[in-house]
């Protein structure tokens, strides 16, 4: 697929964020506001542009992407319907459009947008996904009531009007992180698990020495160890922040000692870390060259003769798509992660798949709702085999990423 098409789908990584060349100084000032992760000055600069002139399609692509990291949500609806009627009509453009329309519960429009993608995928050999959707509403109303009466949600007593992510449990605390400001610096929080179970709210206290550049962190226990993503400063001669996974000692909720992985590089990022509970696997999120498109899952293999991490293996287009997939975590056997291009509810959802670490991955399933929702559902946890945790900013919450309680309800035989 061409990498001008691939941008249109907002969540491909700068590294392939190309645009032809400009004599539009402004619009070249906003390209370079946008690399550095200044989003806001960069929409802000192309708004009043475009409010003077017609937009052409690069200033369509960057209004489009903007929108996307400042989620806001009406204006991503309207560019990408802009798009719509001014650009190439591809595949891409109608999956865009389709998954803004589903999380803006515009199901009617939605579901026409989404038979047009289906049309025009089937013509294009470039195309990695294979859908498991053939009607949108017929699956959204499977999806909604799969889990019909099975599981209560509650929104976390600690949810502010900020992002909470992450959510892990560990050591009878569970930890979780957070930030005020969109693509601000994520802190560590935690709180006594056994008020959890109480139904107490507990005093939130703040991990040491943890300002973190992206959400998605875990723990190892022998030795006890954290892994979390390091943000990287902008760098002029790549032109791109880049981020790499560190790892840590963590010992009395303090961060200390921290080295890098050794596939990091300043070429690409690499973040949202998650290790096997047996230490063998570690599971990332990486934008490096050679992938499916945008933010594609990753798994590295311990090397007890090397003592240190093997070359990262893409997990393949049964896993990725050329969109953003996010939140990998593994627990027996089971992988769960979030995708924005494997079609659901709209949004990022939640899917799992089964792995034995050497054969192919079986078919990926999705979660439905309470799991999923219109809007992006990401980093589920498992507490115990009858509560789990998410991230979203599903409406109804707190602030923008709430975390949410999914408790199984007993059933009565």
């Amino acid at each position: 697929m061409k990498k001008q098409l691939i941008i249109l789908l907002l969540l491909v990584s700068f590294t392939s964020l190309v645009f032809s060349q400009s004599k539009d100084k402004k619009l070249q000032k906003a390209i370079e506001l946008c690399k550095q992760e200044k989003y806001f000055k960069s929409q802000e600069l192309l708004n009043k542009t475009t409010a003077k002139n017609k937009p052409d399609n690069q200033e369509i692509n960057l209004l489009i992407y903007n929108a996307h990291k400042l989620r806001r949500y009406d204006d991503l609806e309207f560019w990408a319907g802009v798009n719509i009627r001014e650009g190439a009509a591809h595949s891409s453009d109608y999956y865009l459009f389709w998954n803004i329309l589903a999380r803006n519960n515009k199901i009617e429009l939605a579901s026409q947008f989404f038979d047009s993608y289906q049309e025009r995928r089937n013509t294009e050999p470039d195309i990695y996904i294979d859908d498991p959707i053939e009607n949108y509403k017929l699956i959204r109303d499977s999806l909604m009531n799969i889990n019909e009466g099975k599981f209560e949600v509650e929104n976390a007593f600690f949810n502010t009007s900020g992002d909470e992510v992450s959510p892990r449990d560990s050591h009878g605390k569970i930890y979780f992180q957070q930030t005020e400001n969109i693509n601000g610096k994520f802190e560590i929080k935690y709180f006594s698990f056994e008020n959890l179970y109480l139904n107490k709210k507990s005093k939130i206290n703040t991990v040491k020495n943890a300002e973190f550049g992206d959400f998605g962190f875990c723990f190892t226990e022998h030795p006890r160890r954290i892994f979390f993503t390091e943000k990287l400063k902008y760098d002029k001669e790549s032109k791109q922040i880049s981020r790499k996974i560190q790892q840590g000692t963590f010992l009395e909720n303090n961060i200390n000692t921290t080295k890098g992985t050794s596939f990091n590089s300043a070429d690409y990022k690499c973040k949202q870390p998650f290790i096997s509970e047996d230490g063998k696997y570690l599971f990332f999120i990486s934008d490096m060259k050679g992938g499916f498109g945008g933010d594609d899952l990753y798994v590295s293999l311990w090397d007890n003769d090397r003592n240190n991490w093997g070359i990262p293996n893409n997990l393949g287009p049964e896993i990725n798509s050329e969109w953003d997939e996010s939140s990998p975590y593994f627990k027996n056997g089971v992988l769960y992660f979030s995708s924005y291009g494997k079609g659901g509810l709209g949004g990022m959802d939640i899917f799992k798949t089964s792995w034995d670490g050497i054969h192919s991955f079986e078919k990926i399933h999705n979660l439905g709702y309470p799991f999923n929702s219109p809007a992006d559902d990401i980093g589920i946890h498992f507490i115990d085999d009858k509560t789990a945790l998410i991230s979203s900013d599903r409406e109804g919450g707190k602030g923008r990423f709430d975390i949410y309680f999914i408790k199984a309800i007993e059933q009565e035989d």
